[in-house]
């Protein structure tokens, strides 16, 4: 009876210790998602030069996708996406560091290509073993018309001009994958109702019943259907609704972050 009664005792002892535990780890996860929500709001911008909307869906309560526009002054704007490997919440600090890195180094420096230079030697400093960043970025020079763009190892960005879709993919390794590497940025002109579309692999990742992909293919397909002229939360919303429709049924499986920066 003795042994029958501290064994029960030593459960209870137990159960208690896992569940505290369990509350404590609910409690963590809960704060890292408020963090996340409030590095990540809804981007919804209409000003006299440009439009932009953005947001992220995770497929877990802690993401590794981000996205930004900066304005850094009434000439230059500054808009990046990204996507950390993972779905934990080691992935949502990197992100949140890379983020805030981007955002500080175009306090000092507007070159894309140094700025990709410089995230990579931080993520490689931040990471954990095997952990990279996807990441692509673009800058908008209004007293010049051109825009600046780079890529490191991030799905290439979409540019639409009027009913001609086409992806541009500056080439470049991800970030956090190998010391000393060399960003080149391409640079071209732009003009009014240029519409640039970012997303992470989520989007074009997306598996319908049978196993297939929605591929870059069919995102480009979709927007060459895009006659008419639309604002950035519609173009947002005709995208998401063409991979829900293409991906009903299954399960998401990865974070889910789409952006659209239309110049007007």
């Amino acid at each position: 009876m003795i042994s029958v009664a501290f064994g029960s005792r030593l459960y209870s002892i137990v159960i208690k210790e896992v569940s505290t535990e369990k509350a404590r780890i609910d409690t963590e996860i809960k704060l890292a998602q408020k963090i996340q929500t409030d590095l990540l709001p809804v981007i919804d911008i209409d000003e006299e030069r440009f439009q932009a909307f953005g947001k992220t869906v995770n497929a877990q309560e802690v993401g590794g996708d981000f996205f930004d526009v900066i304005k850094l002054n009434k000439q230059k704007i500054a808009f990046c996406v990204g996507d950390v490997s993972g779905h934990n919440i080691a992935a949502g600090l990197i992100m949140g560091i890379v983020k805030s890195a981007f955002r500080t180094e175009l306090r000092y420096n507007d070159n894309l290509s140094s700025i990709a230079v410089s995230l990579n030697k931080t993520v490689i400093e931040q990471r954990s073993k095997g952990m990279f960043v996807s990441f692509a970025a673009g800058l908008f020079n209004f007293e010049t018309k051109e825009i600046e763009l780079i890529n490191a190892g991030h799905p290439p960005m979409i540019f639409l001009r009027k009913d001609n879709a086409k992806a541009i993919h500056p080439e470049g390794v991800a970030l956090g994958l190998s010391e000393n590497m060399i960003y080149k940025s391409l640079k071209f002109g732009i003009a009014p109702g240029d519409t640039f579309i970012c997303y992470s692999d989520g989007i074009i990742e997306a598996r319908n019943t049978s196993g297939e992909e929605f591929g870059p293919h069919r995102l480009l397909h979709a927007l060459s259907s895009l006659h008419d002229e639309r604002n950035a939360s519609e173009i947002y919303k005709f995208i998401y609704g063409e991979m829900e429709k293409f991906s009903r049924g299954t399960q998401r499986v990865d974070d889910i972050t789409l952006m659209i920066v239309i110049i007007k």
